[in-house]
């Protein structure tokens, strides 16, 4: 049971080693990090003679 015990308190005094100044800081500041997504809507107006396939609109219409 002992040894048990101890396999379960390794990992939390390994733990506490790892707590670096940066550590720290990375979790009191960690908060205030934000995610900004941008994103832009383009339109265009439709040619209403796409797809006749005639030469004499594609002339005027590109």
């Amino acid at each position: 049971m002992l040894l048990v015990s101890c396999f379960y308190l390794l990992p939390s005094v390994h733990a506490q080693e790892r707590r670096t100044p940066v550590v720290i800081a990375v979790e009191k500041v960690s908060p205030a990090v934000v995610n900004i997504n941008t994103e832009e809507v383009i339109r265009q107006r439709a040619n209403p003679f796409t797809g006749l396939g005639d030469e004499f609109f594609d002339q005027f219409f590109q």
